[in-house]
């Protein structure tokens, strides 16, 4: 018996698949899942900003930043990339990342 994904499954599989491609190294599958995200779905940063972090060319990177930061400008990953690859803010002015939040 077949077995048929929805569109959102679908959509979320190519995300999810491309996310772990692009954090394994195979930047090539990871472009080609993520680039199949992008046009499946306009209304998610998410594979836009994987796509920045697996590009190598600064134009690219800041085409895919600006993607990101259209659809979600609250997005303070998105933001904060692009802030440092324009140049308007510097690394060292950043301050360390937070992985988690415990509560106290």
């Amino acid at each position: 018996m077949a077995s048929f994904d929805s569109p959102q499954n679908e959509y979320d599989n190519y995300v999810r698949d491309g996310i772990n491609a692009a954090k394994n190294g195979s930047n090539r599958l990871a472009r080609r899942l993520l680039e199949s995200a992008t046009r499946m779905r306009a209304g998610d940063a998410r594979p836009w900003l994987w796509l920045a972090k697996i590009t190598a060319d600064p134009d690219e990177k800041r085409d895919c930043l600006e993607e990101a930061v259209a659809i979600e400008p609250g997005n303070a990953a998105a933001r904060r990339e692009l802030a440092l690859l324009t140049g308007k803010i510097q690394p060292e002015d950043l301050l360390p990342q937070v992985e988690s939040v415990q509560a106290f």
